[in-house]
């Protein structure tokens, strides 16, 4: 026989090449299927909405660790604008967790991954609502959801810190207080917050209560409304995100200033300037003299809508009208004095540390 093929054998596969050519639209050949005999085996239509196709941790986890994330595979690629904190969120009872979001460069893949550690114990709840679109512009059929519950918290481990490394008086109440940062097998070093215990004899901190506690990621604080000329020792201890609490007992100290005196630094200027309007018999406080000033001033209502403001507010100047509006950005009324010589920038500098001072009747 001839190994030319004949005309009608060309003509047949030339037909079933033509076949294969067009059921793509002019594209790819079809991709035959062996287990059904050659069969033509098409792709998800490109217009099936996209679905999630696995997440992990599975819907139903028991048992996460508290550092896990959460990684969603989407079965088609995923439009990357459209992979955001808004459409794809976990929470918990308490509310949203803070968490950012990662697509893959394969556009299927996608990450999210708290800021912090899970906490112990809780179930979550993970997201994708229909604002999730395809490649292609086509969104989620419907809000996807899948819920896990994390382990029981173990970390029993404390930061590691050396505590205080320094302090420094800045004014007669104030005392800021230095370190360097924290770290922990768990909590980033970001997250963990600092106790402060200050007493005014060594050693003698109470660190049952602390006397303040700072925002997470602090490496310094100012204490305030400390008494003047006073010597008061500090000790600062790192705590987790578990409530772990480190044990050092490394003190720093350091004296407050002298406090400004009423009679020496704020009488004066009131008797100058002020008095003329605040006279008896009229319908503004008395400060005829130093004692009648002080007693119709400290802790005496501001007539304010808003009652927080006082007249003057020890340890709050910034509550304090009687600091406030003399100065230029005044914020609870019209400035004062009304008529005359505004405040040199000395006196309201010593006005506002006597009253932050604790507003002494010295």
């Amino acid at each position: 026989m001839s190994r030319i093929p004949s005309l009608l054998t060309l003509a047949a596969l030339t037909a079933t090449l033509a076949m294969g050519c067009d059921y793509y639209g002019g594209g790819e050949m079809p991709v035959l299927d062996s287990a059904v005999g050659g069969s033509p085996s098409p792709p998800p239509s490109p217009s099936a909405p996209p679905q999630v196709q696995s997440i992990v941790p599975a819907d139903g986890a028991t048992g996460v660790p508290l550092s896990a994330g959460v990684t969603i595979t989407f079965s088609q690629s995923m439009d990357p604008a459209t992979i955001t904190t808004a459409n794809l969120t976990l929470s918990r009872a308490a509310g949203p967790v803070a968490a950012g979001v990662q697509l893959a460069p394969d556009q299927t893949t996608t990450t999210i991954t708290p800021v912090s550690p899970l906490a112990g114990s809780t179930a979550y709840t993970v997201t994708v609502t229909t604002g999730a679109t395809s490649a292609s512009g086509l969104p989620m059929a419907a809000d996807f959801t899948s819920s896990f519950t994390t382990g029981a918290d173990i970390d029993s481990t404390p930061p590691t810190f050396a505590g205080a490394t320094g302090a420094t008086a800045t004014g007669g109440s104030t005392i800021n207080v230095q370190w360097a940062a924290a770290s922990d097998n768990v909590t980033p070093a970001g997250q963990i917050v600092y106790r402060l215990y200050a007493a005014t004899a060594s050693g003698a901190q109470n660190f049952s209560t602390p006397t303040a506690t700072t925002a997470p990621g602090a490496t310094s604080f100012v204490l305030t409304g400390l008494m003047g000329n006073t010597t008061y020792f500090i000790v600062v201890r790192a705590q987790d995100s578990s409530g772990n609490v480190d044990s050092n007992a490394n003190q720093v100290n350091a004296t407050t200033n002298a406090p400004r005196s009423y009679l020496t630094h704020v009488w004066p200027v009131l008797n100058a300037k002020c008095v003329r309007c605040h006279k008896s018999g009229g319908d503004r406080p008395f400060w005829d003299t130093a004692s009648l000033a002080y007693t119709n001033s400290v802790n005496v209502d501001a007539k304010n809508p808003d009652p927080a403001w006082k007249i003057v507010k020890p340890f709050s100047s910034a509550w304090s009208t009687m600091y406030d509006r003399c100065t230029p950005a005044n914020l609870s009324g019209g400035f004062m004095p009304e008529s005359g010589t505004p405040l040199t920038a000395t006196e309201l500098s010593n006005m506002r540390a006597w009253i932050d001072e604790g507003a002494l009747n010295n």
